[in-house]
C-alpha cells in the first residue's frame, strides 16, 4: 500500500473495500490478494473493524479514484480496476520521476473492467509524471508491465521467506517485449517498426 496522498474530499470510499482485500498491509502482515482480517459484515457489506485504530499506513492511503482520477464510475468498487500509485520517495530507486514512478492498475473484476481498462491504460501512459504501469489480473501469476514504449509479460511469485514487506510483489520481467505503443494525437503519423498506437 502507498504511501500518503492527498484524497479528493467529494470522493468517499462508502461500501468499496477493494484494497482491504487486493493490497498489502505491512503493519498487519497483510498480504496482497487476501481479504483483511478485520474486515467485518456491516449489512450487506464488510468494513473495517478497526478503523479508528487502523494502521496509519491504511490511514493515508487512497486509490486513485480518490484523488480524482477518472470519472465517477472508475470507483473500484464498480469498475472492477483498483488503480494504485507508488509515490516517488527516498529509497533511491532508478527512474522515478514526478509525483509517480509507478501506477499499479489491479484487474479485481474481470466483467467490470473490461468496460474502462484501456482508456485507463492509455490515459496514464500520458500522464508525463508516470514512468511505468504494472497491470495485475487478480487470480492469474503473470501480469503486464508498460515501460518505455514497450509492453513486457511478467511472472508473479510467491513471497520468499526472507522477505520483510508484505505490502511487494514478487515478479520476474521477460527481458523481450510482447508489444509495443506510441502516444500521438489525431494528426500524428506512426512511427516505423509497426508500434500499436494507444491514443
Amino acid at each position: 500500500m502507498s504511501a500518503a496522498v492527498l484524497a479528493d474530499p467529494s470522493r468517499t470510499c462508502g461500501t468499496c473495500n477493494a484494497c482491504c482485500v487486493h493490497l498489502g498491509i505491512d503493519e498487519l502482515q497483510k498480504p496482497r490478494g487476501t481479504p483483511c482480517k478485520h474486515l467485518c459484515r456491516a449489512g450487506t457489506t464488510k468494513q473495517c473493524g478497526i478503523y479508528e485504530q487502523r494502521p496509519a499506513t491504511c490511514a493515508a492511503f487512497a486509490c486513485m479514484w480518490r484523488m480524482g482520477f477518472g470519472p465517477s464510475q472508475l470507483k473500484p468498487s464498480l469498475s472492477g480496476l483498483l488503480i494504485t500509485p507508488q509515490p516517488a520517495d527516498e529509497s533511491g530507486e532508478p527512474n522515478h520521476a514526478g509525483p509517480f514512478m509507478r501506477v499499479f492498475v489491479s484487474v479485481i473484476d474481470r466483467k467490470n473492467a473490461k468496460r474502462y481498462r484501456r482508456n485507463v491504460i492509455q490515459q496514464l501512459l500520458n500522464e508525463t509524471a508516470v514512468r511505468a504501469i504494472v497491470e495485475i489480473i487478480d487470480g492469474e501469476d503473470e501480469g503486464r508491465l508498460y515501460r518505455g514504449g514497450k509492453v513486457y509479460r511478467f511472472a508473479i511469485g510467491e513471497r520468499p521467506p526472507w522477505a520483510r514487506s508484505f505490502e511487494n510483489l514478487y515478479w520476474l520481467v521477460d527481458p523481450d517485449p510482447i508489444a509495443s505503443y506510441y502516444l500521438c494525437g489525431a494528426d500524428d503519423a506512426p512511427p516505423e517498426g509497426g508500434a500499436r498506437a494507444l491514443v
